[in-house]
């Protein structure tokens, strides 16, 4: 059978396979369904994103309770399975990955644009829409290789995250577009990004069996031990010859440094500088001298300052001793989980300095630690965790807090409420429960906390529920100490984000209670 006759087969399997996907697709978005959620009286199907309040239906506004509106776990079976037919065709054309006359599978209602004419570039290039998508994004969804690459010629940043997490990479990924992955990463897109469930690239591409996607992802250093939020690997999901390609690679020589140094330079874009694009600087119980530095550098470089912390805020200046720890406060607390730039204020007296703020560089005014945690690199660690775009430090944790609604509770110089403490868990995406949680009803080991899923002799590998009490006042009669479920005083919590990881409560003198194994 000639090659045209071989184009025509599986345009036909092509069509099938389009009618077929237009039967998953979101009733809002009308692209194939993303994590679906189905309501139960309507049967109307939606991503996860697509939705806001699950107690109406989005498209016919019909009421439903929590117990009507469910993952449909079906279609989603459905789904990967027409991703994985998907595949097949484009695996039987190896040669012509580059041409046009290769089928295309449009898992979408909507039609690609492929047009290899001059593409427009948006002026605020990384402007997400409603869903958070850019439209890098877009481009990469449609399998419009000339868009990307416009696109990323023009700057667009490869390491954009939907609202479910979702980057262009993950996305290409997914569908098995090798060219779109390849231009990406060569832009400096980020392998080893975490989306929802902390999945990565290579935990797709293994999920799928992509071996040609596999070995792309390798050349461009993708990590092999990643965790997902079950604990596992890319290596734990690959069949015995994807497992043999994994674990006998090696790298030919030191031909990626150029896409590695790409990959610096997008974490630049991070508020790096003072003058970035997008910086809010929050000033925090600045001396006279420094508020008045900090208000003139603001002045003559349109330096955004703020009065108060929001999630805005990329830059809180500090006063700091000779050692650069900084005494510590809520607000400090909260600037570590968010990921900010923490700097002592002897940063301003040296930009007074300067003409061009863009030249200094932050890292030799970023502040150490806490005066309670001296030198422990928190903040530093903690930044580079957003700049890699990793979870929160509380990710895969459920707190309840068996404290009093209305009491405060000091810790040192810090006080606290059961309010200001919850918002320290959503800061680092952890969630806060309303209930004490039954370590009968917990699925045991069904979520691994992010932060320690690469350490299975890491007490708290496995736990992901936590108890906080503040011992003599309200102190439960009992605590549990079991794998997935601990209690826990409230000095360990302050600690774990004083240092920025979860701590072993044996570091800090805390023995394991015996009342509840």
């Amino acid at each position: 059978m000639d090659l045209m006759n071989n184009v025509d087969r599986w345009g036909n399997t092509q069509a099938a396979l389009k009618d077929f996907m237009i039967n998953f697709s979101c009733d809002k978005c009308n692209y194939t369904a993303r994590d679906p959620i189905r309501y139960q009286k309507c049967d109307h199907l939606f991503c996860t994103t697509c939705i806001g309040s699950k107690s109406q239906c989005p498209v016919c506004n019909t009421p439903a309770e929590r117990n009507e509106v469910y993952p449909d776990k079906i279609t989603q079976k459905l789904i990967g399975y027409g991703n994985t037919i998907s595949q097949v065709v484009h695996k039987s054309y190896p040669s012509m990955k580059n041409d046009d006359t290769a089928p295309s599978i449009n898992l979408s209602v909507k039609e690609h644009n492929v047009s290899t004419k001059s593409q427009s570039i948006p002026k605020n290039i990384n402007k997400p829409n409603m869903n958070g998508e850019t439209p890098l994004h877009k481009a990469c969804l449609k399998r419009n290789i000339e868009k990307v690459r416009s696109l990323l010629e023009a700057g667009a940043n490869p390491n954009t995250q939907d609202h479910a997490k979702w980057t262009p990479l993950f996305e290409a990924t997914s569908y098995g577009y090798y060219e779109i992955c390849k231009l990406l990463l060569e832009a400096g897109a980020n392998p080893d990004t975490p989306v929802e469930q902390n999945r990565t690239a290579l935990h797709e591409a293994v999920k799928y069996n992509n071996i040609e996607m596999i070995k792309l992802l390798q050349q461009y250093k993708a990590d092999v031990n990643a965790c997902d939020s079950s604990g596992k690997t890319p290596l734990d999901y690959a069949s015995e010859e994807v497992h043999k390609i994994l674990t006998s690679y090696k790298p030919a020589d030191n031909s990626l440094e150029k896409s590695l140094s790409n990959i610096s330079n997008i974490t630049a874009l991070y508020n790096n500088t003072l003058t970035s694009n997008g910086t809010h600087v929050l000033g925090l119980n600045l001396s006279s001298e420094s508020q008045l530095l900090l208000s003139e550098l603001a002045s003559k470089y349109k330096i955004k300052t703020v009065k108060t912390f929001t999630a805005a805020v990329t830059h809180v200046v500090v006063e700091a001793n000779i050692q650069c720890d900084t005494p510590v406060n809520y607000v400090v607390l909260l600037a570590i989980l968010h990921g900010d730039w923490i700097l002592a204020s002897e940063l301003l007296r040296h930009c007074a300095n300067f003409t061009d703020l863009s030249t200094i560089e932050l890292e030799f005014f970023e502040v150490q630690g806490t005066t309670n945690a001296r030198g422990s690199g928190a903040p530093t660690r903690a930044r580079e965790n957003m700049q890699k775009k990793n979870p929160g430090l509380f990710n895969g944790c459920n707190f309840f807090f068996a404290i009093n609604n209305q009491s405060t509770y000091t810790f040192g110089d810090l006080q606290f409420t059961k309010l200001t403490l919850s918002k320290l868990i959503t800061e680092g995406e952890g969630k806060v429960l309303n209930r004490k949680p039954d370590p009968e009803s917990i699925r045991t080991y069904e979520e691994i906390p992010f932060h320690v899923g690469r350490n299975v002799s890491h007490p708290l590998h496995r736990c992901s529920h936590y108890i906080i009490y503040v011992p003599g006042m309200d102190e439960p009669q009992i605590k549990y100490n079991m794998s997935h479920i601990r209690s826990l005083p409230l000095i360990w919590l302050i600690e774990s984000i004083e240092q920025f990881k979860l701590l072993d409560p044996a570091e800090i003198g805390i023995i394991p209670s015996a009342d509840k194994e």
